[in-house]
C-alpha cells in the first residue's frame, strides 16, 4: 500500500511539473533533391540536382516539457523549391532545367533535451505531398513519406530558434516528367532548416 501511494505521489508530482506550450513556428531552408536510380533513355545522358534553393515552412507547434526533457509536435505547410538538370546526348541540345518543387504538409514529432537555453532534438517526420510532379497527381498524393529531423537550438523565454537537418527515409515520387514523358527515378529531399517559434500560451 505504501509503495502504491508513493508511486501515485511521484506521478502526481511529475504531472504538476509538466508544462504544456502551444505556439507558431516558421522557417526557411536550403533544399535539394537526392536523385537515384534514374531510368532515362538514350537521348538523356545525365540527370542531377541543381544548386540548393531557398524554401520555407509555416505552421504551429505543441510542446510538453517535463523537467529537462520535452516532446514537440509540429504541423506546418512546406513549400520546397528545387530543380534538376537534364543533360542530353545530342551536342546541339542544351541542358534543360526540370522543376522538382513540391508542396507538403509535414508532421514531425521531436524528442528533445533542454540544458539551460540550449535545445537538442531528433525525431521522425511524416510528410504528405499534394502537387503534381510525376504527371500522375493521384500517385503523387499517395506518395506520403517518412523522414527524420535532427537539430540544435536555443530557447529564450517565449522564443526558440533551431537549426535542423532533414532527410527522407522514403522517396516522395518514383518518376519525373521531362518533356511530357515520365521517367522512373527515386527522388528524395534533404534540407538544412532554420526555424523560429513563438509561444502563444
Amino acid at each position: 500500500m505504501k509503495k502504491l501511494l508513493f508511486a501515485c505521489s511521484v506521478l502526481l508530482s511529475l504531472n504538476a511539473s509538466a508544462q504544456f506550450d502551444f505556439g507558431l513556428r516558421a522557417g526557411a531552408s536550403l533544399s535539394s533533391p537526392r536523385i537515384e536510380n534514374f531510368q532515362g533513355i538514350s537521348t538523356i545522358s545525365d540527370f542531377q540536382h541543381d544548386a540548393s534553393e531557398l524554401s520555407y515552412q509555416a505552421g504551429v507547434y505543441a510542446r510538453v516539457k517535463l523537467l529537462a526533457f520535452f516532446v514537440q509536435g509540429e504541423l506546418y505547410f512546406t513549400q520546397i523549391n528545387q530543380s534538376a538538370l537534364a543533360s542530353f546526348t545530342a551536342l546541339n541540345v542544351p541542358p534543360k532545367t526540370i522543376d522538382l518543387s513540391i508542396s507538403r504538409i509535414d508532421l514531425p514529432i521531436l524528442l528533445g533535451l533542454k540544458m539551460g537555453p540550449i535545445r537538442l532534438m531528433a525525431g521522425p517526420m511524416f510528410s504528405s505531398n499534394f502537387n503534381d510532379v510525376s504527371g500522375n497527381l493521384e500517385n503523387d498524393l499517395k506518395a506520403a513519406s517518412l523522414g527524420y529531423q535532427v537539430g540544435i537550438g536555443a530557447e529564450f523565454s517565449k522564443l526558440f530558434i533551431d537549426l535542423r537537418y532533414e532527410a527522407g527515409l522514403g522517396n516522395w515520387t518514383n518518376s519525373v516528367l521531362i518533356d511530357n514523358t515520365s521517367y522512373q527515378s527515386d527522388i528524395r529531399t534533404t534540407q538544412i532548416m532554420l526555424c523560429l517559434g513563438f509561444e502563444l500560451f
